[in-house]
Order: C-alpha cells, then structure tokens, then sequence
C-alpha cells in the first residue's frame, strides 16, 4: 500500500492507466462497428480520484505533462487536453 502513496508511483500508474483506456475504447469500437464511437474515461476519473489529496504544484505539473503526452499520443499535437486536464484537476 506504500506504493500508492508514492506520486512518482502515482504518476507512471497514471500515464499506464491512459494507454489502456485509449486502447480499450479502440478496441470496443472496432468490435461493434466504426458507426458508434465508444470513449472510456477511466483515466480522467483516475485524475479526480488520485489528485484530491495531493499538493498543488505536483498536481499542476503532473497533468500538464500527462496532458501533453495524451494530446501528442493520440491527437498527433500539442492541444486542448494539456490546458484542460490541469484545470479538472485543479477545481475538481
């Protein structure tokens, strides 16, 4: 249970967590048909449920890096995400 505590722990969890979302909503996609777009968040409630009780500047710091690299990993740039993801977890 230590490990869960650790945010250098949290933060690989996190970026892991966000490559199997996005796969699991390709995969249920393409298993359906391409007519209906099915999107996970499991990794957008993993922010709001791991960030609650951390500090701010390593929330901050965090999602804009996850942010970029979700933006770059499936947009192909630099977009939304990396301003959106620090404000959710910043407010929420």
């Amino acid at each position: 249970m230590v490990f869960y505590k650790n945010k250098y722990f949290l933060l690989l969890l996190l970026f892991l967590l966000m490559l199997v979302d996005g796969q699991m909503s390709f995969v249920m996609s393409s298993l359906f048909s391409y007519h209906f777009l099915i999107s996970s968040h499991l990794f957008l409630l993993a922010v709001m449920y791991f960030y609650h009780d951390k500090n701010d500047a390593f929330t901050l710091w965090s999602s804009i890096f996850l942010g970029a690299i979700f933006d770059i990993y499936y947009l192909n740039r630099i977009g939304l995400i990396v301003f959106l993801l620090p404000m959710l977890a910043l407010f929420i």
